[in-house]
């Protein structure tokens, strides 16, 4: 998961946001 999160900062935390949501509500 760190990985994941890392990578949608680096990324595309927009295309990443809704399942950054997800992840954190989990």
């Amino acid at each position: 998961m760190e990985k994941i999160i890392q990578t949608a900062g680096r990324t595309a935390l927009g295309e990443f946001a809704p399942q950054f949501a997800h992840f954190n509500d989990d």
